[in-house]
This record gives C-alpha cells, structure tokens and sequence, in this order.
C-alpha cells in the first residue's frame, strides 16, 4: 500500500475513532439524565396558567400572539421579560383581558401610536370562544384531527391574523371547523395546509393571502380598500354577501 494511501486511511480511521468517542460519551450523559430535553428548556422559561370560566379573550398590543386549541383553557407566558414588553392579564367575569405594548404620542405623526409587545404569549383556546384582538400579530393553529376541529368567532382591527402552521411537506393540515372573522384594517393569511368547514368573512380596508388553503364554503363581504387574493379554487367556493 501506498504511503499516501496509509495516510489516508489513518486519518479516517482517527476520525472515526472520534466521532465513536463522542457518541459513547453523549450516550453516557443521556443515561445519566444530565441533558435537558427541548420540553424541559421550554418549561423553565415559561409559565402556563389554567384559567376556568372564561368564553372570550380581549388582546391587546402583542406582536407574537399564538392560538393552540385546547379542551381547557390555558394562557402561557414567558418568564424572563424585560420591562418594556410586560404582559399583563386580568379575568373580569368570562373575559380574559390580555395587553402588552404601551400606547404613546408620536411627535412625527401627531398621533397616539401603539408600541406593541414582542414577548411571545400562547392561549390554549377550547372552542367557541370569541376573540377581540386590537394592534395584535396572531396566529391560529388547526387540530391535526378534522373531527376535532374547532369554532371560533374573531373580531380583529389593526390586526394580522394567520390559519394554519408552516409545514415542510404537502402533508401537514390545520383544521377549522367554522369561523367567523370581522376584520377592520390589517392583513389575514391562510396558509398551506388549513383547511376550513366554513369561512364568513367581513373585510374593512384588509388584505388577504391564499398561500394555498382549502375549504368547503366561502362567505365574503368586504369593501372596496380591502385587496383579496384567492386562487382559482376557492374563488369558485365564494359566496359574496352585501
């Protein structure tokens, strides 16, 4: 054999050698239990609070907004935030009050604006719960099971408001059964993968997005400011209601 060759297959075999050490020791430490799981990471920098008696939310002010269903309400807040993006939430009878942000003069503008929360909230929703959701970025996850897709009224203004999740395949769906979204102002998003029993929609100066969404029926009223992008499938599915 050559030199070069011997080298060659030193090297790799050294390599290999390695890469078998490293494995044994990482295998060692996960017996031990000295590895923290991501389940385990997410628990220590959150807090998750069950919340009974309540059939509507009211947010306000939260730029990283996410809607999980749940038989069981539940709000899940990050621990360590820093004073600027505090949330807070107070039940006032069956509504959940939930604002984040603060609300300032612009000198620029000569107008209040409203300085929105980044720290990232989770509301696990049963069904048929309303939302009002103002100057808010939400996002709503389906159920992974069509016969458990749920009902949801929503009212958002200054709002966008995204169905479905990111999947990296065709195969991954978010379920809804039948929502009913009044939107003033904003942008809704339906992405790839939701897939709806029934839609109404009511739009006031909004944009809307087909990123490749299904649905069984269609109800669509908005006005002339509002831009509505659907594909060709679904357009056939709209009823128009003036």
């Amino acid at each position: 054999m050559k030199t070069s060759n011997k080298i060659l297959l030193g090297t790799v075999a050294f390599i290999m050698l390695i890469f078998t050490a490293i494995h044994v020791a990482l295998y060692a430490k996960y017996k031990k239990g000295e590895f923290v799981t991501v389940t385990q990471l997410h628990e220590e920098n959150y807090d998750k609070h069950v919340i009974a008696g309540v059939t509507k939310v009211d947010a306000w002010g939260i730029n990283n907004l996410e809607i999980i269903p749940s038989d069981t309400f539940k709000i899940e807040l990050e621990k360590n935030f820093g004073k600027e993006t505090k949330i807070t939430y107070e039940q006032k009878g069956d509504v959940l009050v939930v604002k984040g942000g603060t609300k300032d003069f612009n000198k620029s503008t000569g107008k209040a604006e409203v300085y929105r929360s980044y720290s990232p909230v989770t509301i696990y929703l049963p069904s048929n719960t309303t939302l009002t959701v103002n100057d808010c970025d939400i996002r709503f996850n389906g159920a992974v099971d069509s016969s458990k897709a749920f009902t949801h009224t929503i009212n958002a203004t200054n709002a966008n408001v995204t169905f479905g999740e990111w999947h990296r395949d065709d195969k991954g769906y978010s379920y809804f059964s039948n929502i009913n979204l009044t939107s003033n102002g904003g942008r809704v998003q339906f992405t790839k993968g939701a897939s709806f029993k029934e839609i109404n929609l009511s739009l006031t100066d909004n944009e809307v997005e087909d990123q490749g969404f299904s649905a069984d029926k269609i109800v669509l009223n908005a006005d002339d400011k509002s831009n509505i992008t659907l594909k060709g499938t679904n357009l056939k599915k709209v009823i128009n209601k003036q």
